[in-house]
This record gives C-alpha cells, structure tokens and sequence, in this order.
C-alpha cells in the first residue's frame, strides 16, 4: 500500500507494484470500503497499512493517526475500551486499544459491524486474544496490528492480522 504524511491528504503519485498497482492507498480505501458493507475490518486494514509508521513510533501515536485517518473518513472510534477479563485470571478488566464502528451506508437495512483493534509489537499476545474474546458481541470484526512483524500466521479468533515492518 502507498504511505503518505497526512491521511486526511493521499498522495498525489500512484503506488507501484503488487495487486494495487496505480492506485493510492488511501483511493483504494475509499473505494473499497462501501463495497465492504458486511466485513469492514477489511477497509480498516487497508486505512491501517496507509499510515506511516516508522520503526521507534509509540503504539499510542500510531493509534493517534489510525484514529484521525478512520474519523476523516466517518468512523466513529473509541479508544480504551474495557472488557470484563484481560485473560490472566487475576481479576482484571482488559482494555482494548481501538474499537472502530464504519459509517452506516445510506439506506442500509442495519448497522456496519464494529471493529476491534490491538496493537501488538512482533506477534500476538495471548492477552490479546483472551481481550478480543471477551468483547460481549460475538458479531465485531477483529484485527490485530503488529508493528514490528513483516508476516504472521492466521490465528483462529481474528478476522484480520496487519504486519507493519
């Protein structure tokens, strides 16, 4: 996918190379995501790997930006969100990173599916996972970001697995 500084501004030169060859990152976003109606963690997929993301930048930062490019664009985020357990039998609430909900098509006959996002650095944490589980609607989409892995295998329990390196 093409990288650009601004998300709200894509980039004037096309991306080369691969299946999106001759299309921005943030064209192909836009064109995708109201054909996505029923799986919109794809379009979240395609928004997260537009942003930049240098190797050193905070998980909070780039949560930051996803969140800017997602709200441009008719999302509605909410950061921080807490679930009953974090997997580690201690008694703790979890708090999941991102939960993004797509703007809702008009004349659409019911509500986008919500997203969940966490930020993992190399590979996914079972913390992770056990956070995602808990989400009390078994309908949302769940995507984990990893910033620090240039592949990672499917895991059972998330839709979509975004390597950043």
């Amino acid at each position: 996918m093409g990288r650009f500084d601004d998300p709200a501004d894509p980039p004037s030169a096309p991306t080369t190379g691969g299946a999106g060859a001759g299309v921005s990152g943030m064209a192909l976003a836009m064109a995708c995501a109201p054909r996505i109606g029923d799986v919109p963690h794809l379009a979240l997929a395609v928004w997260a790997r537009s942003i930049p993301h240098p190797y050193g930048l905070k998980t909070r930062d780039y949560r930051a930006l996803l969140v800017e490019a997602l709200e441009a664009n008719g999302w509605t985020c909410r950061t921080h969100v807490r679930v009953d357990s974090r997997g580690t039998n201690d008694g703790y609430a979890g708090i999941l990173d991102l939960v993004a909900h797509p703007p809702t098509p008009p004349g659409a006959a019911q509500l986008p599916r919500p997203v969940l996002v966490e930020i993992d650095k190399a590979s996914i944490q079972t913390k992770t996972l056990a956070k995602l589980a808990r989400w009390p609607h078994a309908h949302a989409g769940k995507v984990v970001i990893l910033t620090r892995a240039t592949q990672h295998h499917a895991v059972p329990g998330v839709d979509s697995i975004i390597p950043l390196a």
